[in-house]
């Protein structure tokens, strides 16, 4: 069996909502023989794992956490393994997906959620009624800084004009050796997120159900950003809205220009027969964003209100 190295904790993270049983994050380059985990599955669950990298420890350490736990073996064993069924690979229901009607107890994202939070939460303290010593919603910012395209090039005016309304602002920048107990801790006990699409976007699923989200929306990425991440807040039940990026806001504007360009008024015509390594160079790594802050204010604004009241029901 060939050995795969451990991607880093944003990619294996967003590699795990293409499973269908969604078994755990850290494992996207790992291969599962499957047949239950908790009431997902059924009999004795075998993880097949390779020692010798950091992907392989991090899937045996969640399965070890588990109230089923997981047998594993390591991709470089001669042991044999005998079974009457089995799953080898990933399993999808749709790309970001669980559809309830095909697994045997009816699971969805939310029950997805509640896994992460028994995965990840544990020992860590629960967000508590709101108090007057905690008068501010907390948002989290998705950064993308040190990302190869769809920076937000004026970050630190938006990040002061959130606070300015009145929330406390956390910029989130995952990076290779980021925890992600830490990451669940932070997110999960936070009121707001906002970012541009993206793969560190599927933190959302550390999102409370009821939390708003804000997923900025480059231009061209109008349908991939509902596949991957619109759907999954309608299913994770957040309160969900996209903000999609005017021509203005758009650094192609400088490059393609405003008036002639079909890459801006017309980016459906370019992706009509597929996204090729052209199409997704321009709209996904040749693309950043400087936002209307006036524009972008409203949004922020009603974000705010809907924070606090999820906040005062929540803390």
């Amino acid at each position: 069996m060939m050995k795969k190295r451990a991607s880093n904790p944003i990619m294996a993270l967003f590699g795990l909502t293409l499973f269908v049983l969604m078994i755990i994050v850290l494992g996207q380059n790992q291969l599962f023989f499957l047949s239950r985990l908790h009431s997902f599955i059924t009999s004795t669950p075998h993880a097949i794992t390779d020692h010798s990298n950091h992907g392989g420890s991090s899937v045996q350490k969640t399965l070890r956490d588990q109230d089923q736990p997981f047998e594993s073996f390591s991709s470089t064993s001669k042991s044999i393994i005998n079974c009457d069924r089995a799953t080898l690979g990933l399993m999808s229901h749709g790309f970001m997906n669980i559809d309830p009607k095909l697994t045997p107890s009816s699971k969805t994202l939310i029950d997805f959620h509640k896994f992460l939070a028994t995965t990840y939460g544990a020992g860590q303290s629960q967000p508590q009624p709101w108090s007057q010593s905690q008068p501010r919603p907390r948002l989290v910012l998705a950064s993308r800084g040190g990302s190869v395209g769809r920076l937000i090039l004026n970050q630190d005016e938006v990040k002061l004009v959130a606070e300015q309304i009145g929330f406390e602002v956390i910029l989130f920048e995952p990076r290779k050796n980021t925890s992600l107990h830490e990451s669940f801790g932070l997110i999960h006990s936070s009121h707001a997120m906002i970012g541009v699409h993206g793969a560190a976007l599927t933190h959302a699923l550390f999102l409370r159900p009821s939390s708003i989200f804000i997923q900025i929306v480059p231009i061209g990425a109008e349908g991939v950003s509902d596949i991957c991440f619109g759907k999954l807040s309608r299913d994770m039940e957040l309160v969900y809205e996209e903000y999609k990026i005017g021509v203005e806001e758009s650094s192609l504007m400088e490059k393609f220009g405003k008036e002639n360009s079909l890459v801006l008024k017309n980016p459906k015509a370019l992706q009509k027969n597929g996204w090729s390594q052209e199409i997704m160079d321009i709209y996904l790594r040749e693309q950043n964003i400087n936002l209307d802050l006036n524009r972008f204010r409203i949004y922020l604004e009603k974000a705010y209100r809907k924070s606090k009241v999820f906040m005062a029901i929540n803390g």
